[in-house]
């Protein structure tokens, strides 16, 4: 048996989200005539001043056998949650129907039998375009047209809802609360390694949870990469990493990547704990496999380079021109919904003109789309705008991919990536965690760079 199989936080997410979806569909269908459910987002669930924070609201009307669905939209939510032109085109993707005369929040109306299909509808927008990493986040409030208002429980025991703060009073207190904290993410109480850490696997990332000893802090830390072959790069990526992420710190220790990030425990937030963890666990799974490609070396959950004979790169590279790569990783992407700088090189046969060449007209088809979506905002054309809009956001997507692709490419040639670009690793399948040979990383002796 895996170390960490049942710790894997990735996985448990999943079930989570599967358990409360299988709850919503069953709420929704009870609805009824003048039954509302709201799903927020943010805390405190509600209007502030300036506007709402994310929600979505399914209510039940013509007499109990119809639903409708809403999503908020920009003309209700707070400017701090405003959608961007990538957000409203991925919820109409996902079977929204754009604001109009109907309504001024994406919305669906349903049969009372496809209450299944709205539930996942609403959980993908909340976890695709909101955010929201667990179920755990959400406040719920169902409003049964014979009753008061009364809780939605997004936890399988349907636990009391956490308290705002609370003020430790000592390390054995502050430990307790971390795992009563980390409960709902986990489903049970989670488990304690040999120096008393709590291990928290998620994809090819492994992230610690420590309760400081001298102080009300809670220490969240883990390899990013081990290993490191190319140490001057590996300084330089440090740099850049820190200046791109904000709440995370990067450290090069030895030949290691650390990332760390500790959250104040005076009082104690569950919620900030949860939100912390979940967001650094989901950005070392992020960075790391490409921060190994560029400096050497393996994340804390990925193969060993030695291990695999031939590399996906290898087995993919093929000769081509733009125009029939284009073709192909459009292909891919419809076929897969999703695809990564490696394989994308690859269908370019690692030819940096026809990355390129790529490039070219996915920045050329930008342009267009651009215009085109302009000009149906001048003329009053509103569905067309958005479904230029669409265009725009899926070739974006497309031209991003390429870069990275073509990163890696340069890199190769002038020989600054490691072996692995040749002879790579091949992810594990998420939910999959092997047992890691990285050593314990040791966050007290930082000495890595800083921009």
């Amino acid at each position: 048996m895996d170390e960490f199989e049942g710790r894997d936080l990735d996985r448990a997410t999943e079930e989570a989200w599967r358990g409360f979806r299988a709850r919503l569909a069953d709420h929704v269908g009870e609805l009824g005539e003048g039954g509302v459910l709201v799903l927020g987002a943010g805390r405190p669930l509600g209007e502030a001043d300036d506007g709402a924070s994310p929600y979505v609201r399914l209510a039940g009307f013509a007499g109990g056998s119809m639903l409708r669905g809403e999503v908020s939209g920009n003309a209700y939510l707070a400017p701090r949650h405003a959608l961007d032109d990538r957000a409203e085109a991925l919820l109409v993707d996902l079977g929204w129907r754009a604001p109009g005369d109907e309504s001024e929040n994406f919305f669906l109306d349903v049969p009372v039998s496809h209450a299944d299909q709205l539930a996942v509808m609403a959980v993908r927008a909340l976890r695709e375009v909101f955010g929201v990493a667990h179920p755990a986040f959400l406040e719920a409030d169902l409003t049964d047209p014979d009753d008061d208002v009364t809780q939605l429980p997004v936890a399988e025991d349907d636990g009391a809802v956490d308290p705002p703060a609370v003020v430790p009073e000592d390390v054995e207190h502050l430990r307790a609360l971390v795992d009563a904290a980390l409960t709902p993410l986990f489903g049970d109480l989670p488990e304690h390694d040999a120096d008393g850490d709590i291990p928290v696997p998620f994809g090819s990332s492994l992230v610690y949870v420590r309760v400081v000893e001298e102080a009300p802090v809670i220490d969240i830390f883990g390899v990013v990469v081990d290993g490191v072959s190319d140490l001057r790069r590996a300084s330089y990526e440090v740099n850049v990493l820190n200046r791109d992420h904000r709440f995370v710190k990067f450290f090069l220790v030895e030949d290691r990547v650390i990332a760390q990030t500790l959250v104040a425990a005076w009082p104690f937030a569950a919620d900030h704990l949860r939100m912390m963890l979940t967001g650094m666990s989901a950005k070392l799974d992020q960075v790391g496999d490409e921060l190994a490609a560029r400096v050497g070396g393996r994340t804390a959950l990925g193969d060993d380079p030695d291990d695999e004979p031939a590399s996906r790169a290898t087995a993919c590279t093929v000769v081509c021109d733009p125009e029939t790569a284009l073709r192909t990783l459009l292909q891919l992407d419809a076929a897969s919904g999703g695809l990564d700088a490696e394989l994308a090189a690859g269908v370019c046969g690692f030819d940096q003109e026809v990355v390129l060449g790529a490039l070219d007209e996915c920045l050329a088809q930008e342009a267009g789309w651009r215009e085109s979506r302009e000009a149906a905002h001048h003329r009053g054309d509103q569905r067309e705008a958005r479904a230029c809009a669409r265009e725009l956001a899926a070739w974006g997507r497309t031209t991003a991919l390429l870069r990275r692709a073509l990163r890696l490419v340069v890199e190769r040639a002038i020989g600054r990536g490691p072996e692995g670009l040749t002879h790579g690793d091949e992810r594990p399948a998420t939910g999959s965690p092997r047992r890691p040979a990285t050593r314990r990383p040791t966050p007290s002796r930082h000495s890595g760079e800083e921009l």
